[in-house]
């Protein structure tokens, strides 16, 4: 274990390679290491601490989510949609905490560790959709994620940790307000509603929604590749929405990306939106 703190400010520290076993990372281990820029995360990891690379020079952004390797260690704050990308196989602790303009995060099922508080806080806005592909969903991994309207758990055999606080019953929001109208994020301001947990019917998601009285909404079996707002066809709008996603036109939320994934190599691209392109022509929609 590398305890917390151990390198925080070491400015000469470039290269670190571990001989033996370790399983965690502490927090802040890492942090203000700005010339550590050759980083691997052993294998046997399975926790990686709170700001353990913050301003770390090992860190890959990559659309406002902080990688090391292999691992998810943390997010910029004006990060709106989290798509993590395949291969990801660990998310360190409090990796989304508090992030305000967060409204979507999609985990990918590769994922084998998450840390607690995931993603948690109010947002001062607008609500967030946590898109779960992971097999298993421990006490506090999502249990603090307050802003959290909708959670998509797809994995039909997800291990969900069972306690009524794994998965908050509500979700806390500020309504919208007249533009004459003062906003003043306090306690007051906030109103609740029903969190909706979506799953596959026999599912673990739904077994857990009805034990605890949860508000359920059931997945479609299988959606048709091409169909990019999962309404369950293939039309223009699929394209116009993979377009506006692609150029970053404003938040947009695709409910199942690897839908539009035609290529099938893990990543959304023109590429996509080019054999979706042709396969609207060649049907003749």
């Amino acid at each position: 274990m590398v305890g917390g703190d151990t390198f925080f400010g070491c400015t000469a520290l470039e290269t670190v390679r571990f001989r033996g076993t370790v399983d965690t990372i502490g927090y802040g281990s890492f942090s203000g290491c700005t010339a550590l820029t050759d980083f691997e995360i052993p294998e046997t990891v399975t926790a990686i601490g709170s700001s353990a690379f913050e301003n770390a020079g090992c860190i890959e952004n990559i659309g406002g989510v902080q990688y090391v390797g292999n691992w998810v260690v943390g997010s910029d704050e004006n990060v709106q949609t989290a798509i993590l990308r395949t291969g990801t196989v660990g998310i360190a602790e409090l990796a989304f905490f508090v992030q305000k303009n967060l409204r979507v995060l999609d985990v990918p099922e590769t994922v084998q560790h998450i840390g607690t508080l995931c993603v948690a806080g109010i947002s001062s806005c607008a609500t967030s959709v946590l898109r779960h592909r992971g097999h298993f969903i421990g006490e506090r991994t999502f249990s603090a994620a307050r802003a959290t309207s909708d959670i998509f758990i797809y994995d039909p055999d997800c291990e969900i940790f069972d306690n009524e606080k794994t998965i908050p019953a509500t979700y806390r929001f500020i309504p919208p307000a007249d533009e004459s109208d003062e906003l003043i994020i306090g306690e007051q301001n906030y109103e609740e509603a029903d969190l909706v947990i979506h799953g596959y019917i026999g599912s673990t998601a739904e077994a857990y929604a009805k034990k605890y009285g949860r508000k359920f909404l059931a997945l479609p079996v299988e959606l048709p590749a091409g169909d990019v707002n999962s309404n369950g066809e293939v039309s223009i709008a699929d394209a116009v929405l993979l377009q506006k996603w692609l150029l970053s036109e404003g938040y947009v939320d695709i409910p199942n990306w690897q839908t539009a994934d035609l290529n099938g190599d893990g990543i959304l691209s023109a590429a996509d939106l080019t054999i979706l392109k042709r396969k609207l022509l060649s049907e003749d929609v």
